[in-house]
């Protein structure tokens, strides 16, 4: 039994209920949480929507090579967040288990077995993404262990913020226009980068946001236009206006942990000071962001408002 609160019971497990039924597994599920399954899953081909999650692809993965037979992922439509199955792959192949990319999606041989080994797990590039825009805003940090061979879709933010930089300085548009498509978690922190361009910036393939912790693109657009920021939200990503300052004010993380730390990072080019509701949701991801940002010389505080 599967218990949930916040965002995640509103996300769909619609290709789980359709695909693990024909292979074994039952559902007691009245379109939320809680709800239970029950059932040996047996191999054979699964068939999924490649626009909604790649974890549908993920979670797989891990469980298809321990089958007694073998099994094939096929995608119904192109595969976003492809990225990160590639990162699945990778760490998979550490553990002793293969999977074959093919033209329709994966193949995975059954009757396999994970095999204990040594393993350092790399920084994430996600995370280093709010630190990576600060240093474009004007701070300066240095960020370690990165590795710039990683599989990681949101190593993106790299060249991005580079190209737009150069730009700057040979006096051309810093604008950009981005796909998001294979990088969503970036889509926050990217609308940060975009306010204090040069010219207009477009971020589109990102209407997945919508199932995140928050709907990222409302929620981002939210954030930004209270700071004094221009950005419009449309249902496949963000249109987003420079100016040249943002002037603070309070701002709503919605219980997002990258909305929180997107406005901590804005907050470096704010007038004023900005007041971060239930920032306390960077627990999810990044429990030591205040104390870093803090160790950086960010001042961050912790206040009672009265209700």
């Amino acid at each position: 039994t599967f218990f949930g609160q916040g965002r995640l019971p509103q996300r769909p497990i619609t290709a789980y209920l359709r695909e693990l039924t024909k292979k074994g597994i039952t559902f007691d599920y009245h379109n939320t949480m809680p709800f239970t399954i029950d059932g040996k899953l047996r191999s054979g081909v699964f068939e999924l929507e490649g626009d909604v999650s790649s974890q549908y692809v993920t979670g797989l993965l891990f469980a298809l090579p321990l089958l007694d037979g073998d099994s094939e992922i096929r995608m119904l439509s192109k595969l976003e967040s492809k990225p990160y199955v590639d990162l699945t792959i990778a760490c998979l192949r550490h553990f002793g288990i293969a999977v074959q990319e093919t033209e329709q999606g994966y193949a995975v041989a059954g009757g396999q077995q994970y095999h204990a080994c040594d393993l350092t797990v790399e920084g994430d590039y996600s995370q280093a993404a709010f630190f990576c825009v600060a240093n474009a805003l004007g701070s300066d940090i240095t960020l370690t262990n990165l590795n710039p061979e990683s599989v990681q879709g949101d190593k993106k933010i790299v060249e991005i913020v580079r190209e737009m930089c150069y730009n700057r300085e040979q006096g051309l548009p810093a604008g950009f226009t981005v796909d998001a498509a294979d990088i969503p978690d970036l889509v926050p922190i990217l609308a940060v980068l975009a306010t204090f361009g040069t010219a207009p910036s477009s971020i589109t393939g990102a209407h997945r946001l919508a199932i995140k912790e928050s709907d990222r693109l409302a929620s981002t657009a939210d954030l930004l236009n209270r700071l004094g920021g221009k950005v419009t939200a449309t249902p496949d990503g963000l249109e987003i206006e420079p100016v040249e300052q943002l002037h603070g004010g309070t701002v709503d993380s919605c219980g997002d942990h990258r909305i929180a730390m997107c406005a901590a990072v804005a907050a470096t080019r704010c007038a004023g000071e900005v007041t971060i509701l239930h920032g306390e949701c960077v627990e999810k991801s990044y429990p030591r962001f205040y104390e870093d940002y803090r160790q950086l010389g960010g001042i961050a505080n912790v206040i009672v408002l009265e209700s």
